[in-house]
Formats: C-alpha cells, structure tokens, sequence
C-alpha cells in the first residue's frame, strides 16, 4: 500500500478499492464506472462462452 507523506487524515477519508489504491472521489466514479463497463463485458464474454460450448455439446 502507498503512504504519501502527511495524508493520513486524507487517507483514511478517501475509499480505497479492493487492491488498496488510494481513490479521491472523481477517480473513484472513473474506477466504478470502469468496472461496471468491464464487468458487463466479462458477462457478455461468459455468455458466448456459454453458447458455444452448449453447441459443442
């Protein structure tokens, strides 16, 4: 985990993702947004997987 120098108040206010990074707010919506955008995406991915492999079957 980053320690930067004097901020633990600052630290402690701001969330912190599951991989411990450090987010203010504006990168924290960027960060949920992203995962929504990837996650939608590993869904879809799973669903073809899904279908193609029922084919094969």
């Amino acid at each position: 985990m980053n320690n930067f120098p004097g901020d633990d108040r600052k630290s402690r206010a701001a969330s912190t993702t599951s991989s411990g990074h450090f987010c203010d707010s504006s990168e924290l919506r960027q960060v949920r947004a992203w995962q929504m955008t990837w996650e939608s995406t590993l869904c879809t991915k799973m669903a073809e997987m899904d279908r193609s492999r029922r084919r094969v079957h």
